[in-house]
């Protein structure tokens, strides 16, 4: 989710760090364990969603959506206001095998949402109301019956004046037969002028583009 706030304090910030422990097996089920730790706006943000929704409705807004199953949810640290949140549970989902392969998403669990920036013009103001910056490490075991076909690629991507940030890197551990994704994003401005729009608007649909590889697996 999105929410304008109207600050524009540069040395307030955002931070969230994610991290999915997931494992993966022939049908094609991924589960696994997800901790979530959310300092700063998102800490406000997230004890706000949750008081007003409710955590049932909170636990459908955020996690329990496309087919995933959420379960020993935990919401940590709600009136203590010198702590970040920290929020954990388990979750399972269903991935579809079509032709012996199997896409397996790096961005079930990133806290970011939707791009908001889709339209091609803009005639106000972007103002974000914080600096943000997000932190994830993800993992997820492949199955003993099928074989990493492609995985996607490393990407570094910035603004021309460096206020965004994101990088992703993906690889295999032979050892824990696991793919291993770390993803970091550094929104480095709150406010963007409506002149500033274009660019904004082009990285972030770049970035939601890569967000959407797939790790590729084959069957042997």
């Amino acid at each position: 989710k999105w929410r304008t706030c109207y600050n524009t304090n540069d040395s307030l910030q955002y931070d969230d760090y994610v991290n999915a422990q997931m494992e993966l097996d022939n049908s094609g089920k991924l589960s696994g364990d997800v901790y979530f730790k959310n300092d700063g706006y998102s800490r406000i943000k997230k004890v706000m969603d949750y008081k007003e929704e409710g955590r049932e409705k909170y636990i459908d807004s955020y996690f329990r959506k496309d087919g995933i199953t959420i379960n020993d949810f935990e919401f940590l640290n709600l009136d203590k206001d010198s702590l970040p949140v920290e929020q954990k549970f388990k979750f399972s989902t269903n991935l579809p095998v079509a032709n012996d392969y199997i896409l397996v998403p790096l961005n079930l669990f990133l806290g970011i949402g939707k791009n908001p920036f889709t339209n091609e013009t803009r005639f106000s103001n972007v103002n974000f109301g914080y600096k943000r910056m997000i932190n994830t490490f993800a993992s997820v075991t492949v199955p003993s019956g099928y074989a990493i076909d492609a995985l996607p690629k490393p990407i570094k991507m910035t603004t021309p004046d460096n206020d965004i940030i994101f990088s992703r890197s993906v690889s295999f551990d032979k050892e824990t037969n696991s793919v291993v994704c770390m993803m970091h994003f550094d929104f480095k401005k709150s406010l963007y002028t409506v002149d500033e729009y274009d660019i904004l608007q082009q990285v972030h649909k770049k970035m939601f583009d890569f967000l959407k590889e797939p790790v590729v697996l084959k069957k042997k």
